[in-house]
C-alpha cells in the first residue's frame, strides 16, 4: 500500500503471527482506546475526512489533540525525533497490567 493513495497504509501491515494458545493468557495488556487512536492521528495531521475514514464517523482534532506527539500513545512501540548526526538520550513511559499476577517489569535500551 502507498500512503499517498490510502490513507490506512500504515496499519496494512502485521508484527508478526499470533500464537493462539499464548492469546487467550495474555500476560501484559496496554490500556488505549479509541480516543487515544484518535489522539495519535491528530498529532499526526490527519484531518477529519482521513479520521472519518478509519473510525467510520465523524471525528475532528481539538487544538491539544493537534499537538500530541506520537510517542505518547501506549502502545508497545517507541518513536522519537532525533537527529541523524548527534548522540541523544531519550526516556520512554509506557503504562501496561500484569494480568497474569502481581510483577514488576522494568526495561532499558
Amino acid at each position: 500500500m502507498n500512503a499517498a493513495t490510502s490513507p490506512m497504509a500504515e496499519f496494512a501491515y502485521g508484527a508478526g503471527h499470533v500464537d493462539p494458545i499464548t492469546a487467550i493468557r495474555p500476560r501484559l495488556v496496554y490500556e488505549a482506546n479509541k480516543s487515544d487512536h484518535i489522539t495519535f492521528l491528530c498529532g499526526l495531521n490527519y484531518s477529519g475526512k482521513k479520521l472519518r475514514l478509519i473510525f467510520g464517523e465523524s471525528s475532528n482534532c481539538t487544538k491539544e489533540q493537534a499537538k500530541s506527539l506520537p510517542r505518547n500513545l501506549n502502545y508497545p512501540s517507541m518513536t522519537a525525533q532525533v537527529s541523524a548526526t548527534k548522540p541523544f538520550n531519550d526516556m520512554f513511559e509506557l503504562l501496561f497490567y500484569d494480568v497474569s499476577g502481581s510483577s514488576t517489569y522494568f526495561s532499558s535500551i
